[in-house]
């Protein structure tokens, strides 16, 4: 019982590691316009969002690229709030 406890730990914090990017990916407030330079930045220009899987993100390493994929999602959040201000 004690193994299959530990494995559910490490299956866990294996997968914490692409939380970050997870919410990136599933940002509302990401747009067309931004998801295409999600796609620039981590070179799969043919890459639909409905495609992102944990093991896409992991066989691809996009963990590389987080930086970058945040910055994009801020930036889309921003104007995101700002049209809902504006509404």
């Amino acid at each position: 019982m004690a193994e299959v406890a530990v494995q559910l730990r490490k299956d866990i914090e294996a997968f914490n590691e692409f939380v970050p990017l997870i919410k990136c990916f599933c940002s509302e407030a990401i747009m067309e316009e931004d998801w295409n330079e999600i796609r620039t930045i981590v070179g799969q220009p043919s890459m639909e969002r409905e495609e992102v899987t944990v093991d896409k993100i992991e066989k691809n390493d996009f963990k590389k690229f987080y930086e970058e994929i945040e910055e994009v999602t801020m930036k889309a959040e921003k104007k995101f709030s700002l049209a809902k201000k504006l509404k």
